[in-house]
C-alpha cells in the first residue's frame, strides 16, 4: 500500500492500474456502506455512558464541516470529555464498529464490484483519511480497488487534478449525494472529459428525500444492480 500526498486530495494505491481498463470512481459513505447504522449502533452502546440522541447530533454536527467531512478523532476526544469517558476507552468502542465494517455493506456491493474487478476501480470519498481507510480495509473490499481518493475539499475542486493526473478521458462516477455531482459536472463541463454520472438514490439512503428534486441530466438508480 503507497500513499500519495497531492495538493487536493490523499490516494491511497493499492494494486496497479489497467492501461486498457475503463475508469470508474464510487463513493463509499451510504453508497457502498451504511453510516447511518454503525452510528446508530454506536449511539446504542454507549447510551450506559449516559450519551443521548440529542449529545451525539450536537457533537457530531460540530465536528463536521461544511462540506460535510467528518473529523472523527476530534469527535471521539470531545466525547470522552463530555460523558466522562476515558478516550482510550472510548476508542476501543468506536474501533469495533470501524473494525467489522462488513457488517455494513450494502446488498448489491460485491456483486457490482466483482462484475466489474477487471476495470479501473477507485473509491473517491470526503472524509478524513485514516478514518475512512481503517473502514474500507475491514469491509474486506479493498481487493477490488485500484485504490481510494480522499479529500477535505469538495469533490468537484479534486476531481480535476485526479483526472489529468490519470490522464482520464472517460470516466464513470457514483454516489449518492447530488450536490457531489453538480459540482463535479460544473468543473468537468469543459468536455476534456467525458463523465457517465450515477446517482445512487437507495430507498433508504441518507438523501433519499431530495428524489423530487433530481433533474435527468443524471442516472438516477435505486441500486448497483441497475449499473
Amino acid at each position: 500500500m503507497q500513499i500519495q500526498d497531492q495538493t487536493n486530495y490523499k490516494y491511497i494505491k493499492l494494486e496497479e492500474i489497467r492501461k486498457e481498463g475503463k475508469y470508474c470512481f464510487i463513493d463509499f459513505d451510504y453508497t457502498i456502506a451504511n453510516f447511518g447504522t454503525a452510528k446508530f449502533e454506536l449511539l446504542r452502546m454507549l447510551e450506559v455512558f449516559g450519551l443521548t440522541k440529542e449529545l451525539w447530533d450536537r457533537l457530531y454536527l460540530k465536528h463536521k464541516n461544511d462540506i460535510h467531512v467528518f473529523m472523527e478523532k476530534d469527535f471521539v476526544k470531545e466525547l470522552s470529555e463530555t460523558i466522562n469517558l476515558e478516550e482510550v476507552k472510548l476508542r476501543e468502542i468506536f474501533d469495533s464498529v470501524w473494525d467489522n465494517y462488513s457488517k455494513y455493506i450494502y446488498y448489491d456491493v460485491e456483486d457490482f464490484l466483482s462484475r466489474n474487478k477487471d476495470e479501473n476501480l477507485f473509491v473517491f470519498s470526503l472524509g478524513a483519511e485514516d478514518f475512512q481507510l481503517q473502514k474500507l480495509v475491514s469491509t474486506g473490499l479493498s481487493k477490488y480497488f485500484k485504490g481510494a481518493y480522499y479529500t477535505k475539499i469538495p469533490k468537484g475542486q479534486a476531481i480535476v487534478q485526479i483526472a489529468k493526473d490519470l490522464d482520464i478521458s472517460e470516466l464513470t462516477l457514483i454516489d449518492d449525494r447530488k450536490l457531489n455531482l453538480d459540482e463535479i459536472k460544473k468543473t468537468m463541463s469543459t468536455g476534456e472529459v467525458t463523465v457517465n454520472y450515477y446517482l445512487l438514490q437507495r430507498p433508504k439512503g441518507q438523501y433519499s428525500s431530495y428524489i423530487e428534486e433530481v433533474d435527468t441530466e443524471y442516472n438516477v438508480i435505486k441500486s448497483l444492480s441497475e449499473i
